[in-house]
């Protein structure tokens, strides 16, 4: 009964979301964003593909990122972004403790698996990064995409490399995501 009143109540969201804007669209000719959830009118976008090749509109230069996956928030964290949101590490009730002293301060918005829609709105994200898999069944990423653009990094056991540059991607960071990878490489050279 209790899961049966949670997704109604995800239900209920998504819909009164929905009821409040158009399709969004990027305007070709000037590069902004027209009726994207999460992004103001005029805000400056890109279009780039995801790992599910699927075009998603973001914000060129995004500000408020939601990351609902480990490798999202480590990914972001070493390219210097700190994300408004994230969730708990597998096993713990804060973020996971490798990053636990580089996320302080980042709001937990659920699980992996279990994500919290409400916390997630209240801290107005114009992009939120996620794995194509774990919680993000297609009602959950239909509530999301209300919230923001869902931007697909990568499923579970990915290469790390491959889904660090698609979270640098998303954050128009792939230049500075490359010299991460260049100095890891001569790191783990040295070992």
């Amino acid at each position: 009964m209790r899961r049966l009143a949670h997704w109604l109540a995800v239900a209920l969201f998504a819909t009164t979301l929905t009821a409040c804007g158009s399709s969004p669209t990027a305007d070709g000719s000037d590069g902004t964003a027209k009726n994207v959830p999460g992004l103001a009118d005029g805000t400056p976008v890109r279009v780039i593909e995801d790992v599910d090749e699927q075009d998603v509109i973001v914000p060129a230069a995004p500000q408020r990122v939601v990351a609902l996956s480990e490798p999202v928030l480590d990914g972001a964290l070493a390219l210097d972004v700190t994300p408004v949101g994230s969730v708990t590490g597998r096993g713990t009730e804060g973020p996971p403790n490798y990053l636990k002293d580089q996320a302080e301060g980042i709001e937990l918005v659920g699980t992996v698996a279990q994500f919290d829609f409400e916390a997630i709105a209240a801290l107005k994200p114009d992009l939120i990064m996620t794995y194509a898999s774990g919680g993000n069944t297609p009602d959950a990423v239909e509530v999301l995409s209300q919230i923001a653009p869902v931007y697909f990094v990568g499923y579970a056991g990915a290469d790390w490399k491959t889904t660090f540059r698609h979270v640098a991607n998303a954050l128009n960071k792939s230049d500075e995501a490359e010299r991460v990878l260049a100095d890891f490489d001569v790191e783990a050279a040295l070992l």
